[in-house]
């Protein structure tokens, strides 16, 4: 097998699969050398990133976790519709705006937890606290947020903090193509050919165990 066909084979994997492959799993897979493998799947997630031009509209659900703050639409009968990732240093105001910022419409209802970060964005943002009663008032998101973190148990190794952000992109990526599969490796394609060419200089290298 050619290396452009191990690029294309290597595009489909992790546009179209329910769970991605670790670049470990994907070197093997494709008689590769891991960071080969690392390198070119970090191309991929770049091309993955949110344009950020369509911000969520109806009802969304924001939840905190470890390290990330998650927003989801919802659909009229409660179904996913969008689910957007951002990660973040800690639980301020200041953190949790960053989905808000770039994924929220301002005239949007949303519905959070009753964690205090969140009043001073109220001026900003049509915000509705209510209680977690153990996840049952937020069960669609805490699907995803499960999802969430299944994933990223299945990658071996760790995943540093300057590229958690990539892995986030790619998972919201699948979700919210999940219902247009037969078009996903096609578009992923073709976001990568006008994507900005990625030089890995400095700041990307790594020792293997930031490396997923």
């Amino acid at each position: 097998m050619d290396n452009l066909h191990k690029a294309f084979r290597i595009v489909f994997e992790m546009s179209t699969s329910s769970k991605s492959i670790s670049s470990i799993q994907m070197g093997k897979r494709f008689d590769l050398r891991q960071g080969t493998a690392w390198y070119f799947m970090q191309k991929v997630r770049k091309s993955m990133k949110s344009s950020e031009k369509h911000p969520l509209a109806s009802l969304v659900h924001v939840d905190e976790e470890k390290k990330a703050v998650i927003a989801v639409e919802l659909t009229t009968d409660k179904k996913i519709k969008r689910a957007y990732v951002k990660s973040f240093e800690d639980y301020s105001s200041k953190s949790l705006a960053k989905i808000f910022d770039t994924h929220i419409s301002e005239h949007t209802a949303v519905v959070t937890d009753k964690w205090r970060g969140y009043e001073p964005l109220k001026k900003i943002y049509n915000i509705e606290q209510k209680l977690s009663n153990n996840g049952a008032n937020f069960n669609e998101l805490h699907i995803v947020i499960i999802q969430l973190k299944s994933w990223i148990r299945t990658i071996p190794t760790h995943i540093s903090k300057f590229h958690i952000q990539s892995y986030f992109d790619e998972f919201c990526y699948r979700i919210n193509r999940s219902q247009a599969k037969h078009s996903i490796f096609h578009k992923t394609i073709e976001r990568m050919v006008i994507h900005k060419p990625i030089i890995y200089h400095k700041k990307y290298k790594t020792d293997n165990k930031c490396i997923a």
